[in-house]
């Protein structure tokens, strides 16, 4: 079964207990079955709503977390099972790839017999061919995927959506002009991508890749040729003759990036300072069973405290990010929150880190990154900040899963030791000003953070003081949303609190390859290191679960001795959420739910 992770807490430890998705697991009244009914609204708070929509381009955790329901991709991973399900594909269909020495190139399934290889074709005629040894001149396994599109899909303005959607938006992955890179790797994968007819696409990688799937689920981000492309017949202000930088100018500013057309169950209707309403869409392909609700709303509050306040005033009807105070404390106690609300957690692949920006010279060796990391007593902020509600991380990978190297130690809070470091790469207080320095310059750094992170603010407090005993100054710099993804993007920064919300199997390429050090990608901290890379490449051809496994652990040490980031904690998101809707799913990706399985208990019949 695939999992939802459970915390216990017993003799003041944390154990982790893993279950199958359970509906309504919070619920005061789960035991008490109630019929899903259509009607009614909710509204889901938000720290930010994102410039854009377009997750081609807008990398936010807010814009995934309101397109899982206003949009849909070619394929999903469903939570029970683990495996791919079709989507906007009624089908698809796996294949190998035989490559001759002739130079052709034919596809089907594969397999090895004493003089050769047989392959049965893949297409209409499934004809059975026997290939001679010395006429191969590669094969490779599972590398070929064909998409059979749904043919009853439409955007959400009424555009039939066909393969020419597709195939756009797969060559917007691969313009360099497209403000794309946080994704483009995935794509820099495949070594042929063709429309077969206008409802039929392949797509061939150019060697095994073990997350090859999941390049087809939320990542690609179609989007509607019609809307995007001049060239095409139906758009808007069409231009037969339009350059590929005015195409890559569409994707990167147009319009519609906000003014968001999608093929999901809820279409965009409104979006008016810090409120974004969507509407269900009648001509969704597949209602049955899902978009329960009229109306989802999601707000935005950047203030925890605010949104707690605006919670408890009947303003909201989900927040996922209580503070620990109010978790346990009298605010969500007691008959009056009780007759409206009820609380609970859940666990996403989600991983606090601070980011060191490695280009800085100040922060160019490991040793200086290493040092800050020793200066932060994680032990005591857990058991006071999180009340124990947290586990200490010391790699990406999600820690019940084989590739997470549960023996290796995370750092301990050793100042002295760090100043030893600090001391050996060349900074000292060498005029007796209590700060260290170096070439005549102090050891200053800015942590940026989002504004309102209650977790990031008391973070950033305790490290500026526990850094100040050892001559490091470091200056809090909260940041909004907008400002905060400029700054990155950039990488304008020291180091900056981020939040690792990445798929259940993640690729480890986009946050560490040097390929994308340069570039405005997921490596935020710019690392460069070959054994890294090595590793990398070795372990995304990798096909055996196992092998790959241990080549993860591997690279999670190699990291953790570069310290790019200095891991935080893995912690479960604390919500409250109005009795009035059932039909929630606690689900093991981000952001753990999708609203819509929600119906209101109170809409009417």
């Amino acid at each position: 079964m695939w999992i939802c992770a459970l915390l216990t807490i017993a003799a003041q430890s944390l154990e982790l207990e893993l279950g199958p998705v359970e509906l309504d697991r919070f619920h005061p009244e789960r035991a008490t079955a109630v019929e899903a009914r259509r009607g009614g609204s909710a509204t889901i708070h938000v720290a930010a709503l994102p410039p854009s929509l377009n997750t081609m381009i807008e990398s936010s955790a807010t814009a995934r977390q309101i397109l899982y329901e206003l949009h849909e991709s070619l394929v999903r991973r469903e939570p029970e099972s683990g495996e791919y399900r079709a989507v906007l594909a009624e089908r698809f269909e796996v294949h190998d790839v035989v490559r001759l020495k002739s130079g052709d190139a034919l596809y089907g399934d594969a397999r090895e017999i004493p003089k050769g290889w047989s392959l049965r074709a893949s297409g209409a005629s499934d004809e059975l061919l026997e290939l001679a040894r010395d006429d191969v001149q590669s094969v490779a396994l599972d590398t070929v995927y064909t998409f059979h599109l749904r043919r009853d899909v439409r955007w959400h303005d009424g555009h039939v959506f066909d393969a020419r959607d597709v195939m756009f938006s797969y060559a917007c992955f691969r313009d360099p002009a497209v403000r794309c890179d946080r994704k483009r790797y995935l794509f820099d994968k495949l070594a042929i991508a063709e429309q077969l007819d206008a409802y039929t696409v392949r797509f061939v990688f150019a060697q095994p890749y073990f997350l090859a799937l999941s390049t087809f689920d939320e990542s690609f981000t179609i989007l509607p040729a019609h809307l995007y492309d001049p060239s095409h017949a139906e758009h808007p202000a069409r231009s037969p003759e339009a350059s590929a930088a005015e195409r890559a100018r569409l994707v990167n500013e147009g319009p519609t990036n906000r003014a968001w057309v999608g093929l999901g169950p809820y279409k965009l209707v409104s979006w008016s300072g810090d409120v974004l309403e969507a509407q269900r869409f009648e001509g969704y392909f597949a209602l049955e069973g899902c978009a329960y609700l009229e109306r989802l709303r999601w707000r935005a509050i950047a203030d925890n405290n605010a949104a707690t306040n605006a919670l408890l005033a009947g303003e909201l009807d989900f927040l996922d990010r209580l503070s620990v105070d109010d978790y346990f404390g009298s605010r969500t106690q007691g008959a009056s929150f009780e007759q409206r609300f009820y609380k609970g957690y859940f666990f996403t692949p989600a991983l606090s880190v601070t980011v060191w920006n490695t280009a800085r010279p100040s922060l160019a060796d490991a040793r200086v990154r290493t040092a800050l990391g020793l200066c932060f007593d994680w032990p005591r902020f857990i058991a006071g900040f999180y009340r124990g509600l947290a586990f200490r991380v010391t790699g990406e990978q999600m820690p019940f899963l084989a590739a997470y190297d549960r023996e290796l130690q995370a750092l301990p809070y050793a100042p002295s030791r760090a100043a030893e470091l600090l001391a050996e790469c060349g900074w000292i207080d060498r005029d007796g000003d209590g700060r260290l320095d170096r070439d005549g310059a102090p050891l200053a750094l800015t942590y940026v953070f989002p504004t309102g992170n209650e977790v990031s603010r008391t973070f950033g407090e305790a490290y500026q003081a526990e850094l100040a005993k050892i001559g490091v100054a470091l200056e809090l710099a909260p940041r909004d949303s907008a400002a905060l993804s400029e700054l990155l993007r950039k990488r304008e920064f020291d180091a900056a609190a981020l939040a690792l919300a990445l798929p259940f199997e993640s690729d480890p390429e986009q946050l560490w390859h040097s390929k994308w050090a340069a570039s405005a990608s997921a490596n935020r901290s710019g690392l460069r290191d070959a054994e890294v890379d090595r590793m990398i490449e070795a372990l995304q051809v990798e096909t055996d679960a196992g092998a790959r496994a241990a080549l993860f652990r591997a690279l999670q040490r190699r990291l953790y001795e570069l310290q790019p980031v200095l891991f935080g904690v893995w912690a479960p998101r604390r919500f409250a959420m109005a009795r009035r809707l059932r039909g929630v799913e606690i689900l093991p990706f981000d952001p753990g739910y999708r609203a819509r399985k929600w119906f209101a208990v109170d809409a009417p019949r």
